[in-house]
């Protein structure tokens, strides 16, 4: 990975700590991951600097978190660049803050905007409550008789041994 500052290769592992606090531990949480951007017509093989899965093997499906490092000038572009891989949810690390994304179908939408010294924490927070309103969903569809929504995985994390 090229980092473009020690501040920014500081602020990306803060990141990928948080994860790891929340639970993305024992390969649901790869760094260098490789993977092919279906929604480009030569399809390209993109390597994402982090990434974080609900469960193995990882894959699009299983995706739930994408860790990328900020472009200059390009702020919605490198997070739409990603969106093959499939996480709702994607960081974008800077020099002096990280960026949270909504990543959808229709574009990446800019959620929350965290200090750089508060990165680990807030991540990690971020993702339990992620976590927490998941499975409460999940509950709800099926205390509702409901079929189960595509997309159950997402944000589930495989409790720690």
């Amino acid at each position: 990975m090229n980092f473009k500052s020690k501040s920014q290769h500081t602020s990306f592992r803060q990141v990928v700590a948080g994860l790891e606090a929340a639970g993305y531990v024992r390969g649901l949480l790869i760094e260098n991951y490789s993977y092919t951007d279906f929604l480009e017509a030569d399809s390209p093989t993109r390597v994402l600097p982090a990434g974080a899965f609900g469960r193995t093997p990882p894959s699009f499906d299983t995706a739930c978190v994408s860790v990328v490092l900020a472009a200059e000038n390009e702020r919605s572009g490198i997070i739409n660049s990603c969106r093959a891989f499939g996480a709702p949810v994607a960081f974008e690390v800077d020099d002096t803050v990280v960026r949270q994304w909504r990543v959808s179908a229709d574009g990446p939408t800019l959620w929350k905007v965290i200090p750089a010294d508060d990165v680990k924490r807030r991540v990690c927070s971020e993702c339990r409550r992620l976590v927490t309103r998941q499975h409460s969903q999940s509950e709800e569809h099926l205390t509702n008789a409901q079929a189960p929504s595509v997309g159950l995985h997402r944000h589930r994390v495989a409790p720690s041994a």
